[in-house]
C-alpha cells in the first residue's frame, strides 16, 4: 500500500467506520465516512447531493460503480449520483474516492 493510500485508509477510518457497497444484492465492505460539503463546494455543486461518502479504496477489489451500486452506511442507504472520483497515482490506482449521494427510502 502506497504512502497517501495509507494516509487517506486511516483518515476515513478514524472519522467513519466499515459500510457496504451493494450491487445486484452482494454486498461488499469498504471503509468509508460520510463528508458534509462545506457552504462553498455546496455553492457550486451542479446537482442536489444531500453530502458525499468518501471511500477508502483499501481492501475494495471492485471499485464503486454510480449505475450499479448502492452504498449502506451508518444505517442509511444511499444513491450516488455521479461516477466516483479523487486522487490517483495512475488513472486506475485511487487513494479514495469521494461520491455525492442522495439518502433513498426503502419499502
Amino acid at each position: 500500500m502506497n504512502g497517501r493510500r495509507a494516509s487517506a485508509h486511516k483518515m476515513i477510518a478514524r472519522w467513519g467506520g466499515v459500510g457496504q457497497l451493494v450491487r445486484a444484492g452482494i454486498s461488499r465492505p469498504a471503509t468509508m465516512a460520510r463528508m458534509d460539503y462545506t457552504p462553498k463546494e455546496r455553492a457550486s455543486l451542479a446537482i442536489d447531493a444531500e453530502t458525499r461518502i468518501r471511500i477508502s479504496a483499501v481492501g475494495v477489489t471492485l471499485a464503486p460503480d454510480h449505475e450499479q451500486d448502492v452504498i449502506v452506511f451508518g444505517g442509511k442507504t444511499f444513491k450516488m449520483l455521479m461516477p466516483p472520483s479523487g486522487p490517483s497515482t495512475e488513472a486506475t490506482i485511487f487513494a479514495f474516492w469521494d461520491v455525492p449521494v442522495v439518502g433513498l427510502t426503502l419499502g
